[in-house]
């Protein structure tokens, strides 16, 4: 995610911009904010399963 970002930012920096790699960046920033915070919800909910004997 971090590359993304990185190239999300230069694409702002560049002296003439490319709108549609921008858009295109933005979105995949995006999508990894959603998968990681997926990966966080799962993970807590198996931690609340084992700690709650459900599992």
């Amino acid at each position: 995610m971090c590359a993304l970002r990185s190239d999300l930012e230069a694409a702002y920096s560049s002296g003439t911009p490319d709108w549609e790699k921008i858009n295109f960046l933005k979105s995949e920033v995006a999508q990894a904010f959603r998968d990681e915070e997926e990966y966080w919800r799962q993970k807590s909910k198996d931690k609340w399963l084992v700690a709650s004997g459900r599992r």
